[in-house]
């Protein structure tokens, strides 16, 4: 059976780094991480790891990095996704491109005071934000895919019913 709730509490961390990034794969009907929780997949001498969430309701507070010398990956698949406060979403490349932030809702994504970064040295990385079938809000949130010494990365936003941007 299903996991049903994976719930990481503000001092939670889990870690999978290395010279290069590892792998996290988290998958539960309900996925919540608090302010100060950390999930990270860092390559110290190599590229980023890859993060992979699924769940039905995401509501992250906390970190999350795939960082490294290219940038890693992090794809969250769920029904519906809350990003509040100091959600933080890391795959910035140190010596190489950024990496890729993937995220795909069937239903309402909100992002509140939070930050996707997926810059790079060189190119930057990409950043793909879906409702398949709801609305997308940004408030006062952060999306970067900055290039260092080559070209920007790439933003793609899309909703099915209306995306709002404000204070983003």
């Amino acid at each position: 059976s299903a996991v049903r709730e994976i719930n990481l509490y503000s001092t939670a961390e889990i870690k999978a780094n290395g010279t290069t990034g590892g792998y996290v794969n988290l998958t539960a009907q309900a996925f919540n991480a608090q302010s100060g929780s950390l999930i990270q997949a860092n390559g110290n001498n190599g590229p980023g790891g890859d993060i992979n969430i699924t769940t039905s309701d995401v509501l992250l507070s906390g970190a999350i990095s795939a960082n490294g010398t290219m940038g890693g990956s992090f794809a969250l698949s769920a029904k519906t996704a809350q990003f509040d406060g100091t959600a933080t979403i890391q795959t910035n490349g140190s010596n190489g491109p950024g990496g890729h932030i993937d995220i795909d809702v069937s239903q309402d994504i909100n992002f509140v005071n939070s930050g996707l970064y997926a810059s790079g040295t060189t190119d930057g990385g990409s950043i793909r934000i879906l409702s398949r079938g709801g609305n997308l809000s940004l408030f006062d949130s952060l999306i970067q895919t900055n290039g260092g010494n080559g070209r920007g990365g790439s933003i793609g936003v899309s909703a099915f019913n209306q995306t709002i941007l404000k204070n983003s």
